[in-house]
């Protein structure tokens, strides 16, 4: 889990270094939300993954870190799902500066995108099987049936 921190503090840092470039992308709306720049939306989506790592490094609770991880996980899947609905032209800054340094394709940053939502998302779903979530009763355990010997 302290890897998935480190995974998020380091791409929220990415987009902040991508927030100081002055591009005149930066100050179109974005396609999802229109009612915010890029810039806005980068400055929130860096300021998110660095809470959501310190959430998982401060937390004692394994659940409540795994959870924490998933709801990020699948908000940033929503939101790129959203994107590719509205047929969005320009790539995803998910990785802040990454891309661009590396000089990646779109095809590469999207695939390196969902590639760390997945290697975010894999520990946290590994985790709350391991600890047995979601019974029948709501209460957040799991009943494995007893052995059969013949």
């Amino acid at each position: 889990m302290n890897f998935c921190g480190g995974v998020l503090l380091l791409t929220g840092a990415l987009k902040f270094l991508d927030v100081i470039k002055d591009s005149p992308y930066l100050q179109e709306g974005d396609v999802l939300l229109p009612f915010l720049t890029n810039k806005e939306l980068m400055l929130m989506a860096g300021s998110l993954e660095i809470v959501v790592a310190m959430y998982v490094w401060i937390s004692n609770s394994l659940q409540r870190r795994s959870f924490a991880l998933l709801w990020f996980v699948i908000t940033i899947s929503v939101y790129k799902w959203g994107r590719t609905y509205m047929h969005a032209t320009v790539p995803c800054s998910c990785l802040g500066v990454l891309g661009r340094a590396l000089k990646l394709s779109s095809g590469w940053i999207n695939f390196l995108t969902w590639l760390t939502l997945f290697v975010l998302a894999a520990p946290a779903v590994a985790c709350l099987v391991h600890l047995g979530v979601c019974s029948d009763r709501g209460s957040l355990s799991v009943k494995v049936p007893p052995r059969v010997s013949l």
